[in-house]
Protein backbone atom coordinates (compact mmCIF):
# COMPACT_ATOMS: atom_id res chain seq x y z
CA UNK A 1 0.00 0.00 0.00
CA UNK A 2 0.82 3.66 -0.73
CA UNK A 3 -0.28 6.72 -1.75
CA UNK A 4 0.00 9.36 -4.43
CA UNK A 5 1.16 12.63 -3.55
CA UNK A 6 0.86 16.42 -5.24
CA UNK A 7 4.47 18.28 -3.69
CA UNK A 8 5.77 21.32 -3.64
CA UNK A 9 9.13 20.34 -4.24
CA UNK A 10 11.26 17.35 -5.87
CA UNK A 11 11.35 14.59 -2.80
CA UNK A 12 14.57 12.79 -3.35
CA UNK A 13 13.64 8.74 -4.37
CA UNK A 14 14.40 6.29 -1.23
CA UNK A 15 14.23 9.27 1.50
CA UNK A 16 11.74 8.26 4.60
CA UNK A 17 8.94 10.56 4.84
CA UNK A 18 5.94 10.58 7.31
CA UNK A 19 2.63 11.12 5.53
CA UNK A 20 -0.15 13.05 7.42
CA UNK A 21 -3.80 12.56 5.53
CA UNK A 22 -6.77 14.42 6.93
CA UNK A 23 -10.02 12.99 6.63
CA UNK A 24 -12.73 14.91 5.82
CA UNK A 25 -15.22 12.30 5.38
CA UNK A 26 -14.75 10.18 8.44
CA UNK A 27 -13.43 13.43 10.79
CA UNK A 28 -10.21 11.45 11.30
CA UNK A 29 -6.54 11.52 10.28
CA UNK A 30 -3.74 9.01 9.64
CA UNK A 31 -0.15 9.47 10.17
CA UNK A 32 2.29 7.00 8.57
CA UNK A 33 6.35 7.01 7.73
CA UNK A 34 6.82 5.89 4.63
CA UNK A 35 9.46 5.68 1.73
CA UNK A 36 9.15 7.55 -1.49
CA UNK A 37 9.76 5.80 -4.56
CA UNK A 38 9.36 7.53 -7.42
CA UNK A 39 8.63 11.51 -8.20
CA UNK A 40 8.39 13.25 -11.45
CA UNK A 41 7.75 16.73 -12.13
CA UNK A 42 4.48 17.35 -13.42
CA UNK A 43 3.74 17.93 -17.27
CA UNK A 44 1.27 20.93 -16.63
CA UNK A 45 2.84 23.19 -13.81
CA UNK A 46 6.65 23.14 -13.09
CA UNK A 47 6.31 23.74 -9.41
CA UNK A 48 4.45 20.94 -8.87
CA UNK A 49 5.93 17.19 -8.41
CA UNK A 50 3.86 13.92 -8.03
CA UNK A 51 5.12 11.14 -5.96
CA UNK A 52 4.44 7.91 -4.97
CA UNK A 53 5.14 6.82 -1.17
CA UNK A 54 4.90 3.46 -0.15
CA UNK A 55 3.57 2.77 3.32
CA UNK A 56 5.99 1.38 5.91
CA UNK A 57 5.29 -0.46 9.14
CA UNK A 58 1.03 0.14 9.32
CA UNK A 59 -0.33 -0.77 12.58
CA UNK A 60 -3.53 -2.65 12.12
CA UNK A 61 -5.55 0.61 13.07
CA UNK A 62 -3.75 2.81 10.27
CA UNK A 63 -4.59 -0.29 7.92
CA UNK A 64 -8.40 -0.21 8.48
CA UNK A 65 -8.34 3.79 7.89
CA UNK A 66 -6.62 3.30 4.92
CA UNK A 67 -9.50 0.67 3.40
CA UNK A 68 -12.16 3.33 4.40
CA UNK A 69 -10.21 6.13 3.10
CA UNK A 70 -9.39 3.59 -0.40
CA UNK A 71 -13.47 2.86 -0.51
CA UNK A 72 -14.38 6.57 -0.39
CA UNK A 73 -12.26 7.36 -3.12
CA UNK A 74 -13.61 4.64 -5.24
CA UNK A 75 -17.41 5.50 -4.25
CA UNK A 76 -19.74 6.85 -7.38
CA UNK A 77 -20.92 9.54 -4.48
CA UNK A 78 -16.84 10.79 -4.46
CA UNK A 79 -16.65 10.41 -8.39
CA UNK A 80 -19.63 12.58 -8.16
CA UNK A 81 -18.68 15.44 -5.90
CA UNK A 82 -14.86 15.45 -7.28
CA UNK A 83 -16.48 15.47 -11.68
CA UNK A 84 -14.50 18.99 -11.35
CA UNK A 85 -11.65 18.98 -9.01
CA UNK A 86 -10.67 21.92 -7.43
CA UNK A 87 -7.21 21.66 -5.06
CA UNK A 88 -8.22 22.46 -1.78
CA UNK A 89 -5.49 20.59 0.24
CA UNK A 90 -3.05 17.91 -0.15
CA UNK A 91 -1.34 15.81 2.11
CA UNK A 92 1.03 16.95 4.41
CA UNK A 93 4.69 14.74 3.66
CA UNK A 94 7.70 15.62 5.54
CA UNK A 95 11.32 14.17 5.92
CA UNK A 96 11.70 11.99 8.69
CA UNK A 97 15.09 13.96 10.91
Amino acid sequence: GGVLVLASQKLEVGAKVKVHIDMEKYGDSIEAKGEVRWCFASAKNATDFYAGIRFLDLAPIQKTKIAKMREWFTSTEYKQKTAIRKRQSTPNVEYER
